[in-house]
């Protein structure tokens, strides 16, 4: 059947009565009743009736072409409607008007024709092509029950029922764009920076509102600014400018294709174009295709991208294949008809089938065919329908010549998931003669899947950007200017706490070695060899917590790191206690064997007994660490500076340190209060008992060094904690802690180390110096006199007393001054120090009675060494201190 068959018969005959929206004719042919629905379409197709708009009467084309195929049941675009004209009665026929853009003149020339009689009403509206013209045009049409359908307005204020309940559309609202806009950026580009420039009317604010609400779901920071559809150069200049200032490289644009070169020329003045920047445009854009080399525009072009809705593209299946397919085959008939329905224009005249038309041609024929399909679902009772009747029949999806069309319920507008979208690269192509060519080619297509809920990305070729790259420039600046985020690593100040505690480490293992080597001397046994060697592991142990402080995620992973964090305590706690464990032990045993000297009974300190303080101190430490560990353990956490972010909330700046996990079921300030106060009381016991030892002998007590140590300690807490807290406001403030905090560490252990052990160091070289010089001194002497000490014979009775010799009976009597100063014959002399703790004493030859004491009588020379009187042969005499300490044989002594 001709194309123009039923239009002919609408024209050259009288409806035998109107039903509904539908006028009834006789149908020649046939001899059977038809309904005839013409449509009213209203559409801009030209500026002032000059030179129209090809994509417009493409799109009228479109129509025509879908109306023929409802009319003789052509299923070869869209298979729904092989054959309908056998089930349905209905024919379409349609004319079209030029608004030319102009609102008012489309709602005029709709008025003038629903002003008429019944019989001027047609059975529907197609168009408009601006929503500020559909929305008058919908609300009149409505009032005399005439369906309106569009392939161009995307208003999203047309999905309002209640104000526009007989409008639909097969083109997607302007929300639609924004989804897929936002999905674009945020799915493929993975955006989360934006700055948006939207044009300040309806259209505008809906697009904003719709991808704002989107962005903010999604996590994407964006700002907008607005410019009134008709700006000025001033009000062009700061919006640019405002955009400007949030320092964001990716840039929206919402608004006219028209007005797209004023922003970019803007914006290229502003120097907000080029490779740091990526201008992205909602909807179609218009462009200049040939440009002067280094213009504005060629600043501004390459690089840029848009996007817009499509009806699909050759090589995906589907109705739009076929639709091109049967555009290439009109012929001359079909032609002929269009020609004679689009609106004339002088010195004009265009070919069909010339080009591949663009998408409002496929949208254009879905949209009759949805009012096709839907007048036969509404006459199949039998009776024609009305504009609502219409509607209320629109089919729910079919796949149309633009794809699967599938209408949302509430507003009868095309689901924004069911329509295809691409992505379209403006770039570079070629220059000549100081000329730029520029051609905008499909990147990328957001595919809807069979249902229509979500788009599927497929990539049509690279987009390149402004840098000639594939690579998305980043949507905000670089960091602290290109030098990145400052992680305050500790950094080289690691080497400096390596070699800190490598010192401690070297210095413990080297005095360990010498208190081996000199076991057997007489210093090294009174000062009790294995407390030495445990004072030595304590200081490595301590020393090793700087190792752990110096971890963090530089060069470590975060686990490694959280490790380390909580073996610090254990390690600082453990080689504190240890070293001052072995000190309480090691001088409460001094202090057990040399006291109390009038006691004659025989006290016997073993192993068991020095070591169980020792254990006790070490077990109760663990205790506290170990339910320290369980309970609230020690995680490394990294934490912006106070003023470690940037004006886009990003961290510049920040630090790791040892906090409490995010789940931690105590607080663990709690665990190190009491590890602080159980090491303080440790301390404290220490000092007790060097109080206790200190009238005893450097030789055999180090009281003077342990209070030594404890104030070197005090003055390192009193001199660092307030250093860390002042410190503590700085950026630097954890490698400031870990600086001080492993200085603290190494006086600690140096200072206690030194003072135990150089003492004993120096007192050991002098004894071996003394004993040189005596060997010397002993040839030539009376055959009584030995290397060492001072020899006389006494033929009297002596006793002891108090720890003194007394001589028995009278004679001449010569003071005995220091250790080896006088000269003493036999029979004489006198002792004036106690030989254990110093003191002075001065003792006569007065009396023989012995008051108290042991008396023993010696026949044979004695001699004294150190101010000690030591038995010759056949004599009974007291041991010296060294023998009291180490005659057990393990180490430990007895007193008798």
């Amino acid at each position: 059947m001709d194309y123009d068959y039923y239009h002919n018969l609408r024209l050259k005959s009288n409806a035998t009565r109107r039903a509904g929206n539908v006028k009834v004719y006789n149908d020649p042919q046939t001899g059977e009743e038809i309904g005839i629905c013409h449509l009213n379409g209203y559409l801009w197709i030209s500026d002032e009736g000059i030179e129209p708009d090809v994509n417009s009467i493409d799109s009228i084309a479109g129509a025509l072409m879908a109306m023929h195929h409802v009319n003789t049941g052509d299923g070869s675009i869209v298979s729904e409607l092989e054959g309908i004209h056998t089930r349905c009665p209905v024919r379409f026929t349609g004319e079209f008007a030029d608004t030319m853009g102009n609102e008012l003149m489309a709602v005029s020339m709709l008025a003038r024709v629903v002003g008429g009689n019944d019989d001027s009403l047609p059975c529907g509206i197609l168009g408009a092509t601006r929503s500020a013209s559909v929305q008058p045009m919908s609300m009149l049409s409505a009032s005399y029950n005439l369906p309106q359908m569009s392939w161009e307005a995307t208003s999203d204020e047309l999905k309002d029922k209640e104000v526009y309940p007989l409008f639909a559309r097969v083109v997607v609202a302007s929300s639609a764009i924004a989804e897929a806009t936002y999905h674009h950026l945020s799915e493929n580009l993975k955006v989360k920076n934006i700055a948006i420039l939207y044009v300040n009317d309806g259209y505008g604010i809906s697009f904003l509102r719709t991808f704002q609400g989107l962005a903010q779901r999604g996590g994407i920071r964006s700002r907008a600014f607005a410019y009134p559809p008709a700006f000025t150069e001033d009000e062009l200049r700061e919006a640019v400018q405002s955009v400007k200032e949030t320092g964001y490289r990716y840039i929206f644009y919402i608004g006219f294709p028209e007005n797209v070169n004023f922003f970019l020329k803007e914006a290229a003045r502003q120097e907000l174009t080029g490779e740091d920047y990526f201008w992205f445009f909602g909807n179609e854009a218009m462009f200049e295709e040939i440009v002067d080399k280094d213009s504005l525009l060629d600043q501004a072009y390459n690089g840029v991208g848009f996007l817009q809705p499509s009806a699909g593209r050759e090589g995906f299946g589907g109705g739009y294949d076929a639709f091109l397919s049967a555009w290439r085959n009109l012929d001359s008939a079909a032609t002929g008809h269009f020609s004679d329905i689009v609106p004339k224009y002088p010195n004009f005249e265009y070919n069909f089938t010339s080009e591949v038309p663009i998408g409002w041609a496929m949208l254009a024929y879905d949209t009759v065919v949805a009012m096709g399909l839907a007048a036969c679902e509404a006459t199949a009772d039998g009776e024609y329908f009305n504009g609502t009747e219409l509607l209320q029949n629109l089919p729910l999806s079919f796949d149309g010549a633009s794809g699967l069309v599938k209408f949302e319920n509430s507003s009868s507008t095309r689901q924004s998931t069911s329509s295809l979208m691409e992505i379209v690269n403006l770039k570079r192509n070629g220059v000549e003669g100081g000329k730029v060519k520029y051609e905008a080619s499909s990147s990328t297509v957001l595919q809807p899947n069979v249902d229509g809920s979500l788009w599927n990305t497929v990539q049509i070729s690279p987009f390149i950007y402004a840098d000639g790259t594939t690579t998305a420039p980043p949507d905000l600046p670089p960091i602290n200017d290109g030098k990145g985020v400052d992680y305050h690593y500790i950094g080289k100040l690691r080497i400096l706490g390596y070699l800190l505690a490598s010192v401690v480490a070297v210095t413990s293992i080297s005095f360990a070695g010498w208190t081996f080597h000199n076991r057997k001397t007489r210093v090294a046994r009174a000062s009790q060899p294995p407390f030495l060697v445990i004072i030595c592991v304590g200081a490595i142990i301590m020393a090793s917590s700087i190792i752990t402080m110096s971890f963090d995620d530089q060069y470590f992973s975060t686990k490694a790191a959280s490790v380390a964090c909580m073996a610090t305590p254990w390690l600082l706690s453990t080689g504190f206690a240890t070293t001052f464990s072995a000190l309480f032990s090691k001088t409460w045993r001094i202090n057990k064997v040399l006291t109390q000297p009038n006691r004659f009974q025989r006290v016997t300190v073993g192993v068991k007994d020095v070591i169980s303080p020792f254990i006790a101190f070490f077990t109760t430490n663990s205790i506290i660490l170990i339910c320290w560990t369980i309970l609230a353990p020690l995680e490394f956490i990294r934490t912006a500076n106070k003023v470690g972010t940037d004006q886009f909330n990003r961290t510049i700046s920040s630090y790791g340190s040892c906090m409490a996990a995010s789940d931690t079921r105590a607080d663990p300030t709690l665990f190190a209060g009491f590890l602080a106060a159980w090491n303080t009381l440790i301390v404290a016991f220490t000092t007790y008992q060097a109080y206790v030892a200190r009238n005893i002998s450097t030789d055999y007590s180090e009281s003077k060094y342990i209070a030594y140590c404890i104030v070197s300690i005090l003055q390192a807490f009193i001199m660092g904690i307030p250093i860390v807290i002042l410190l503590n406001q700085s950026e630097d403030a954890h490698r400031t802690a870990f600086l001080v905090q492993s200085l603290f560490v190494f006086i600690v252990t140096m200072v206690i180390l030194l003072l135990i052990f150089v003492p004993k160091i120096l007192h050991c070289r002098s004894a071996t110096r003394e004993k040189a010089s005596n060997r010397q001194k002993s040839d030539g002497l009376l055959p009584n006199q030995t290397e060492k000490g001072l020899h006389f014979s006494i033929s009297k009775g002596i006793n002891m007393m108090n720890g003194l010799v007394r001589l028995e009976g009278g004679g001449p009597q010569d003071t005995h001054q220091g250790e080896r100063s006088g000269t003493v014959g036999e029979g004489q002399g006198t002792i004036e120090e106690h030989p254990m703790t110093r003191q002075p004493q001065r003792i006569t030859n007065s009396s023989s009675s012995l008051p108290q004491g042991l008396q023993f009588i010696i026949m044979k020379p004695i001699k004294m060494v150190d101010g000690l009187i030591l038995r010759s042969e056949n004599s009974r005499m007291s041991e010296s201190p060294d023998d009291l300490l180490n005659n057990t044989g393990d180490g430990f002594g007895s007193r008798s």
